[in-house]
């Protein structure tokens, strides 16, 4: 069975899957120093998509999508902040319950989807199925440190990766292994991240072009 899947990993949240349990808690690390995700209300980011051909040829979208901090809420007596979208290509007006948590950044259902502090543990993982619940992919999160600065519209920033490894129990025609990547800056926050359909060899990047976080 062959269908056209959108996966998404980044600031969006929107899988629809069976997720796997036992995800590292977050652990605070004071040894280390601080990275601010830049999570307070009024902060944006705007962001510019284009397509990646299997070429490595660049395509603009023309198409631009928003994100900010729109307000906070409390569950649980913890402190979250709620992230509104307009103009992404998956569920634009989706809204994320998120905080960071000891350099953690953690939505309310508990789940992991950046750390400044842990390289070691995979942070995220699920695995999703078909309905007769045959295994169609697992995917497994960890972050990694780049080597070299990653250059958007925005400008040229350090960051960090929260790197994700798809492995398919066959080809849906873009590999048995695809890979989605999330950078994130310090004190600015999503940098570029992105998202593919799994059933071909392109991709498609979100580049930061404008964005305000207060200090």
């Amino acid at each position: 069975m062959k269908h056209v899947i959108m996966i998404l990993l980044a600031m969006l949240f929107l899988f629809s899957c069976k997720k796997d349990e036992n995800q590292p808690e977050p652990q605070p690390t004071p040894e280390e120093p601080a990275f601010n995700l830049a999570l307070e209300v009024g902060n944006y980011w705007v962001y510019n998509h284009y397509r990646i051909d299997s070429g490595h040829i660049e395509v603009p979208m023309n198409r631009m999508d928003c994100t900010w901090v729109d307000r906070d809420t409390t569950i649980n007596n913890f402190n979250y902040v709620i992230l509104e979208n307009e103009g992404h290509l998956l569920n634009p007006d989706k809204n994320k319950i998120v905080r960071d948590s000891a350099g953690y950044l953690v939505n309310n259902s508990g789940e992991i989807f950046f750390s400044s502090t842990n390289f070691t543990d995979t942070l995220y993982r699920f695995t999703t199925y078909y309905s007769d619940e045959t295994v169609l992919y697992e995917l497994t999160a960890k972050m990694e440190k780049p080597d070299q600065p990653v250059e958007v519209d925005a400008g040229s920033f350090e960051v960090l990766n929260f790197k994700s490894t798809i492995s398919f129990t066959q080809d849906m025609g873009g590999g048995t292994t695809q890979y989605l990547n999330a950078y994130y800056a310090d004190s600015v926050g999503l940098v570029m991240d992105t998202y593919k359909m799994v059933s071909t060899t392109s991709y498609y990047e979100r580049r930061l072009v404008r964005f305000y976080a207060s200090e």
